[in-house]
């Protein structure tokens, strides 16, 4: 078997087509845009603030969730262990 062959044969299963890059949304271009024009925008105190405060949120909310999951499987092993 050779590689045209394989190249036939798959060719017939899945054609291979030119890929299409992703369109993004008209928003998204916008506020490409806008942060282009303007790259002072994504620098203000205010903004990074709350993004701090986002990230800061978002690590306190996945450290409690590991937590309590890991409290609820150990609670889990001590019932399995104790039968």
């Amino acid at each position: 078997m050779t590689i045209e062959a394989i190249t036939h044969a798959l060719a017939a299963i899945a054609p291979l087509g030119e890929a299409e890059p992703a369109q993004p949304s008209q928003s998204a271009q916008q506020r490409f845009a806008e942060l282009l024009n303007n790259p002072k925008a994504a620098d203000e105190p205010g903004a990074l603030f709350a993004a701090q405060s986002a990230f800061n949120e978002l690590a306190v909310g996945t450290e409690l969730t590991a937590k309590v999951a890991g409290s609820l499987t150990q609670s889990i092993n001590k019932l399995v262990n104790m039968q």
